[in-house]
């Protein structure tokens, strides 16, 4: 089982997050999904429906504005750093909290360094 690190604690993850290319079909009606954003434009009604937990994750070159009238559907927006060099979704978090209000779990997913933990 993965482990994420949560509140200064080191945790056993409970979400699964599904990759870029991944479909709706055969997605679990109970489980706690972190879906890519091209699956959330395609099937957010159905996805909502669901009995399990929602979120939703952004990659780099994706904007917090194509979620934005969203946010209260989601109890996690996971925001995906290809390389620890690239920053755009600092932006993104931001825009997400101030401009959009949400105030559900935000996760850093890929390529974060240790030295960057402060920094989210």
């Amino acid at each position: 089982m993965q482990r994420i690190i949560k509140n200064n604690a080191v945790i056993d993850e409970t979400w699964h997050l599904l990759p870029k290319d991944a479909s709706f079909d055969g997605i679990s009606n109970c489980d706690d999904l972190i879906v890519p954003l091209a699956l959330w434009r395609e099937h957010a009604h159905a996805l909502k429906a669901r009995d399990g937990g929602l979120g939703v994750w952004l990659d780099a070159d994706e904007e917090a504005e194509e979620i934005g009238d969203d946010v209260q559907h989601f109890q996690v927006i996971a925001l995906n750093f290809p390389a620890f060099t690239d920053g755009r979704n600092y932006s993104n978090a931001r825009l997400l909290r101030d401009r959009y209000g949400y105030k559900g779990e935000l996760r850093a997913i890929g390529d974060v360094l240790r030295d960057q933990l402060f920094y989210l």
